[in-house]
């Protein structure tokens, strides 16, 4: 599927782009997760500088977060945005057809790969190939998490996320990637020992990227609370909350940690889950034989 197929069907639900769940939605979010992040981290105003003074410091700041105007700049922001404007949410306005898992999780990894190439290009080095690994951490258990969903589901279309199997060995491969996946966010999103810094024109877009997706991973707990119809607006925005706590409570106690000792663990956690796809295989197999 090629840009402008995106951007062609994209055009008939013009609200995904503009009103929810990209646009409107989705940049209030970023701004209000990057106002909090601000306020943590307020600048201390030097010896005689004024209050208005450290006012115009802390504008300069947030203008230099925001994306510029150059090309790449530009995909930065728009990439991510329009993967968040393909995700299945209820709600949202219908798409002419699925959109596949691959294609908005590439979306969304956009601005982290501009994100390694500005670091190893300036004197950020370490920082970029700090960020290097944490995404080859991320990236093993986060194709097989989705491989496994798809076993369950059938689909690596986005709205098979959405669809709980209803035999038991389905559902059961499919909540096993669900957990794999929610597990992966940390290396993913970078929190916990893998947070870093993002280049400052560049935080809006990561920003953007974490929230895509943290509702790709909240997706499976929607279907699980809208069942039966129900899309009233707390069973959507309870999972992705509920997800954004626990990442925050993992990234309060463990962002000091060493990278390299959770490396191992995600080391551990391919092989299961490598394991765990192999049986799925060969169950699949003998079904078919039988």
């Amino acid at each position: 599927m090629t840009l402008a197929e995106l951007l062609s069907f994209l055009g008939l639900a013009w609200s995904r782009l503009l009103i929810f769940p990209g646009g409107l939605c989705a940049f209030v979010i970023v701004w209000l997760i990057g106002t909090i992040e601000h306020r943590r981290a307020l600048p201390i105003a030097p010896p005689g500088c004024t209050g208005a003074a450290a006012l115009r410091g802390m504008g300069a700041a947030a203008l230099r977060a925001l994306p510029g105007s150059s090309p790449l700049a530009a995909s930065a922001v728009v990439l991510p945005w329009l993967g968040v404007a393909l995700l299945p949410l209820p709600l949202a306005a219908p798409l002419a057809r699925p959109v596949d898992l691959v294609v908005i999780v590439a979306l969304l990894e956009w601005p982290r790969l501009l994100a390694i190439t500005v670091d190893l290009h300036t004197g950020e080095r370490l920082r970029g190939m700090q960020r290097l690994a944490a995404a080859l951490n991320g990236y093993p258990p986060l194709a097989l998490a989705l491989l496994l969903t798809a076993e369950g589901t059938g689909t690596l279309e986005s709205v098979g996320l959405l669809r709980i199997p209803e035999g038991s060995v389905a559902l059961w491969w499919f909540w096993l990637g669900v957990g794999a996946l929610i597990l992966t966010l940390p290396p993913l999103i970078e929190a916990g020992p893998f947070a870093l810094d993002a280049p400052d024109d560049l935080r809006f877009s990561m920003r953007l990227r974490a929230l895509g997706i943290v509702l790709v991973a909240a997706l499976p707990g929607i279907a699980l609370l809208t069942r039966g119809g129900n899309e009233e607006w707390w069973r959507i925005a309870l999972p992705p909350l509920a997800l954004t706590g626990a990442i925050w409570l993992v990234h309060r106690n463990t962002r000091h940690h060493s990278a390299q000792r959770w490396a191992h663990v995600y080391l551990i956690l391919d092989v299961l889950l490598a394991l765990a796809l192999l049986a799925a295989g060969l169950l699949a197999l003998r079904e078919r034989w039988a």
